[in-house]
């Protein structure tokens, strides 16, 4: 182990140590944040010359399901009539313009970064840069324009839990919240407190991803290339398994602990005629070497661009809940989420079914069954927000049996219809009808889980 990883291994485990970096970094960031004033004059001349009849969509966040969602949306609401005009106040602001020009190039994109950020960003890191920086101004933007938009919001504090603007008082759901377990309603006040969504704005999403039929145009030249030197054979499937450790109990849900269990997902789809794509970077795991298996991570043709042709040319993905599924909203294509989590915020594609992870009473050893689950605080776990101690429940990864029967469920839906993805079953539909405005894009997401998910009763389990 190299000095830096063993210093990263030191900070992540003592969070007072890396609390303490940080504070260090960012009083020394100051003396260099030089071009703070010449950024802001730059961005409000801008702005101010902007037509007031354009719409402001503003970018903050760090993660990629963020960026494809906000971009997303903005191509969406972006007419003749209203154009749309993105900011981006992202640290990652390269990466987020790369992603638009080439899905959205129709987008009218302003970037705030320049050469002078750029620097700032390999000396001090992506933190100091966005919250000394950038969000700083987006507070000033958000100041001259009420009207701007901001799909997922920037906190202006330093330190978690950061705070939204949410009020309970003001909240039509909670009118018809009686007969709610109220250990779920009050957990929903924290999360929506907490939450840096705003979840009237996905619910527009939600309702625009429904209706078009729109999706960026791929590049099939590039595509074609791309295939022949990777050896893809149509159709074929992307799988990404989140394996990534987060070194924090917490984000640990989201982590596959038991990526071996796919293996009969991948000879399942090869059987049936599928190569196998695994898409992603260092946190997908290594499979045994076979026809029709294609580790696209481990090759050197690994880039933002063949990611994204990638999944414009597949059949269909399988993914556990990380931003790349967001792919399969913004291209349309049929979903299977497995080994789900935090399902208060679902992508907002119509071909999505998703099997979530189990919990676990550590103490009884009994696993939630849905209705549980869905009327339980723990619905409203997502990213640093958690309603329970860690000690009292756990995330249970799928069986292999589990895998084996969503996939054979979900692969007659790949050729449907847009409209026959909406045709649920029995127990889809008594879900759906089951969940209240409090359960929020898990009940206005057209997605729903798979009958083997909801089919299962409780048991305890050693």
């Amino acid at each position: 182990m190299n000095v830096r990883a063993l210093l990263l291994q030191i900070l992540n485990t003592h969070p007072r140590a890396k609390s303490s970096v940080r504070k260090i970094r960012g009083i020394l960031y100051g003396f260099f944040n030089l071009t703070l004033p010449i950024l802001k004059h730059k961005i409000l001349r801008q702005v101010k010359e902007l037509d007031h009849s354009t719409q402001l969509h503003l970018l903050t966040r760090h993660d990629m399901g963020c960026w494809l969602h906000s971009l997303h949306y903005a191509e969406l609401r972006n007419t003749p009539e209203k154009r749309v005009i993105v900011i981006l106040l992202s640290s990652y602001y390269k990466q987020i313009h790369l992603i638009a020009k080439i899905l959205f190039p129709s987008l009218q994109i302003i970037s705030v970064g320049n050469w002078y950020t750029d620097l700032l960003r390999k000396t001090f890191g992506h933190f100091c840069l966005q919250t000394q920086t950038f969000n700083p101004i987006y507070g000033l933007i958000r100041s001259h324009r009420l009207d701007s938009l901001v799909l997922f919001d920037m906190p202006m504090e330093l330190e978690w839990p950061f705070k939204s603007s949410y009020d309970a008082q003001l909240d039509p759901h909670l009118t018809n919240s009686h007969s709610l377990p109220i250990e779920f309603v009050n957990a929903y006040k924290k999360f929506r407190t907490y939450s840096q969504h705003r979840h009237e704005l996905f619910h527009d999403y939600i309702r625009l991803a429904k209706e078009t039929s729109r999706t960026p145009s791929k590049d099939d030249k590039s595509l074609a290339l791309l295939k022949s030197a990777l050896e893809i054979h149509a159709p074929y499937a992307i799988l990404n398994i989140n394996c990534k450790s987060y070194n924090d109990i917490i984000l640990d849900r989201r982590k596959i602990h038991h990526p071996e269990r796919y293996n009969i997902i991948i000879d399942e789809l090869i059987s049936r005629g599928f190569s196998v794509v695994i898409q992603g970077r260092r946190e997908q795991p290594s499979f045994a070497s076979r026809k029709g298996l294609i580790d696209y991570t481990k090759t050197h043709w690994t880039s933002l661009e063949n990611d994204i042709a990638l999944y414009a040319g597949c059949d269909l993905i399988v993914s556990s809940k990380t931003g790349p599924e967001v792919f399969g909203t913004v291209f349309d294509k049929p979903t299977l989420g497995l080994n789900y989590v935090e399902p208060s915020g679902i992508t907002p594609t119509t071909r999505l079914r998703y099997f979530p992870k189990k919990i676990r009473d550590k103490v009884s050893r009994r696993i939630l069954n849905w209705k549980e689950h869905y009327f339980h605080p723990c619905f409203f776990h997502f990213g640093q927000i958690y309603f329970d101690s860690p000690s009292e429940h756990e995330y249970l990864d799928m069986s292999e049996e589990e895998l084996y029967e969503s996939l054979n469920e979900f692969l007659p839906l790949v050729q449907k219809t847009k409209a026959e993805w909406t045709v649920y079953t029995d127990l889809q539909r008594e879900f759906k009808e089951s969940l209240t405005a409090l359960h929020l894009g898990g009940k206005y997401a057209p997605g729903v889980p798979l009958d083997a998910y909801l089919k299962t009763t409780n048991k305890t389990s050693p």
